[in-house]
This record gives structure tokens, sequence and C-alpha cells, in this order.
């Protein structure tokens, strides 16, 4: 990716993680919370710490 790319989050992609995960999201305690491991490319966790 380089300086003049755009990363933008696939809607489809979003929809079908909220329907994956909703059931755990709501039964999660002590409050309703859900964890995403590697969710955004390395690259764009690299450009938000600068």
């Amino acid at each position: 990716m380089n300086s003049t790319s755009i990363f933008c989050l696939d809607p489809d992609y979003l929809n079908q993680l909220a329907c994956n995960y909703h059931e755990n999201y709501i039964n999660s305690r002590p409050f309703p919370h859900i964890v995403f491991d590697n969710f955004l490319p390395e690259l764009i966790l690299e450009k938000v710490w600068q």
C-alpha cells in the first residue's frame, strides 16, 4: 500500500462480522464487548501509530 492508496473497510465484511458475533457480544460479561484479533492490516496500524 503506497501513500496514495485509500483503505476502506468492506461493508459486507463488517455486516458478516456483526451477524457472526452478535450473540457473543450481547452475552459477554461483565459488559457487552468483542475483541477482534488482526482486524486491521498492519500497514494501517503503522499509519495510526505515527
